[in-house]
């Protein structure tokens, strides 16, 4: 019985679902828009994600946890990870992993372009490791 009850303290379940339905779960956890100000090649101003997401797959980590994590998708890629409080990288990565390998065996991308540095270096670093083939 106890090794099934520590394979479920890891255990994430992923879903896919239309972000219109799950807007109210998903407004509490954001912090801020995504927007980077800075002098870029010249040009002086605001870069902001121009490809609206209208798909959500919701990560919800099991047992000890009832957080739910967020990744924001076009059906192209990836474009912003919400995460439910402070989740430190190692924990990323393992979230991370779970999905890709989840969403890997559907017909959707698992490209990402994520503005937040820390968020794309852990699904860059995740997809090497799993050898799921180049990024771009």
């Amino acid at each position: 019985m106890l090794p099934i009850n520590l394979m479920c303290l890891a255990l994430h379940v992923n879903s896919w679902f239309l972000i219109t339905d799950i807007e109210h779960l998903i407004k509490p956890r954001i912090k801020s828009k995504v927007k980077y100000e800075g002098n870029f090649k010249g040009y002086n101003g605001l870069i902001v994600p121009t490809k609206i997401p209208k798909h959500a797959v919701v990560s919800t980590e099991t047992i000890e946890s009832t957080r739910m994590h967020f990744f924001l998708h076009d059906e192209e890629r990836f474009r912003n990870c919400v995460w439910d409080g402070e989740v430190s990288y190692g924990d990323k990565k393992d979230i991370v992993t779970s999905v890709v390998k989840w969403l890997n065996q559907t017909d959707y991308s698992i490209e990402h372009l994520l503005y937040d540095y820390e968020d794309g270096s852990v699904f860059t670093e995740v997809i090497e490791e799993l050898d799921l083939g180049p990024l771009f």
